[in-house]
C-alpha cells in the first residue's frame, strides 16, 4: 500500500535495493554488509522507497535477522514506517531558516514579518523580551539600519517535532560586516508553528556568542608618542579586566594652552570588539573596531 504495488508486485523478485531510491542505495548496503557477516544483528535507517507512479516515500526502516538453529543468518526481517510527512516538514523548516536569511540579506522586511506570527515573542540575549510581530521586525530594522552592510548566515542543527503544526528547531544565526574583525553570533532555539500553510515563528530565545577575541588587538599594548600640529601625542594602552579588555589613555599637550586626556575600554561584547571613551571635556562615545582588510579603524557613535 505504501508503494502502491500488489503483493504479487512486490513478490515478483525484486529485491530491497531495487525499490530503493537510487541515491540511497550505496549507503543503505554499508549497513546491509556488516549483518549479513554476522558482525551486528541489527539497523536502522531513514531512506526513500521508489512508489510504482514514479512518487517517492521516506520511510524508517529497522531491519533485524533471523537465525537458524546452528545460529546462522537464516533471512532477513524489516519493517518499515512511513516518515514522509516529517521529513518534508523538516524540509519545510529549513527552508524557512534559509529564506529568512536571504530576506535579512536583501533588507525585505514584508518577508520577515511574514515569517513571525503576529502575537510572537523574542527573548534577547540582555534579558529584554519584545512581543508582537510588529515590534520585532522593528528591532530588526534598527539592527540593519546600524550595520547597513550586514550580512547573516543561518545554520539549522536541529529540528524536534512537537506535532504536526508545532517543531523547535535550534542552531546558529551569524552576522557579519565587510571587514568586520570576528563578527556576531547568536545560538537560537525557536518554536515554529503551522499558519496558513507557513512555519511561522511563534517563539525564539537567544544566547550570544563571542567569536571575536582580545587577543586581536594585543598590538594596542605599549606606550609611545609623538609630535602633531595639535602638540605631544602620548598614547598608553595595557591589559585590563583581568586580562579579558584593554584600558588605554591618549594625551595631547599643546605647545600653549590646556591640553586633553582621552580614556577608552576596550572589550568584547556579543561577538563584537566595542570601544567605549570618555575624554576630558566631559563627551564620551561607543562604538567598534573593525579590519578593513589592510588597517585597522575605530567607529564612535553616540557621543554626548
Amino acid at each position: 500500500e505504501m508503494l502502491g504495488d500488489s503483493e504479487a508486485e512486490l513478490l515478483d523478485g525484486r529485491s530491497f535495493l531495487d525499490i530503493t531510491h537510487p541515491n540511497d542505495r550505496s549507503r543503505n548496503w554499508q549497513l546491509v554488509a556488516p549483518l549479513l557477516r554476522g558482525e551486528v544483528d541489527h539497523f536502522r535507517i531513514e531512506k526513500r522507497y521508489l512508489r510504482k507512479d514514479g512518487g517517492v516515500v521516506w520511510v524508517n526502516v529497522t531491519v533485524t535477522t533471523l537465525k537458524d538453529r546452528e545460529g546462522n543468518t537464516d533471512r532477513l526481517l524489516g519493517a518499515a514506517q512511513d516518515i514522509t510527512a516529517r521529513v518534508e516538514a523538516e524540509q519545510a523548516l529549513r527552508k524557512a531558516a534559509d529564506d529568512y536569511a536571504k530576506a535579512f540579506n536583501a533588507r525585505d522586511f514584508d518577508a520577515i514579518g511574514k515569517q513571525w506570527t503576529e502575537m510572537a515573542e523574542l527573548h534577547q540575549d540582555n534579558g529584554a523580551t519584545v512581543r508582537g510581530r510588529d515590534a520585532i521586525v522593528g528591532i530588526i530594522r534598527k539592527a540593519a539600519a546600524h550595520r547597513p552592510k550586514a550580512a547573516i548566515s543561518i545554520k539549522v542543527e536541529s529540528v524536534d517535532m512537537l506535532g504536526a503544526g508545532a517543531a523547535r528547531v535550534r542552531g546558529t544565526l551569524v552576522l557579519k560586516d565587510e571587514g568586520e574583525i570576528g563578527v556576531w553570533a547568536t545560538r537560537f532555539s525557536s518554536l515554529r508553528v503551522l499558519e496558513g500553510g507557513q512555519w511561522r515563528l511563534a517563539d525564539s530565545r537567544e544566547t550570544a556568542i563571542s567569536t571575536a577575541s582580545i587577543e586581536e588587538m594585543a598590538w594596542l599594548v605599549g606606550s609611545w608618542s609623538a609630535e602633531s600640529p595639535l602638540g605631544k601625542v602620548t598614547v598608553s594602552y595595557e591589559k585590563a579586566l583581568g586580562d579579558r579588555g584593554l584600558g588605554g589613555k591618549i594625551s595631547v599637550k599643546p605647545a600653549e594652552g590646556p591640553g586633553m586626556e582621552v580614556l577608552e575600554v576596550i572589550q568584547v561584547r556579543d561577538g563584537e570588539i566595542r570601544s567605549w571613551v570618555f575624554d576630558s571635556t566631559g563627551l564620551s562615545g561607543e562604538g567598534y573596531w573593525e579590519h578593513d582588510g589592510a588597517r585597522f579603524n575605530r567607529t564612535i557613535h553616540g557621543v554626548t
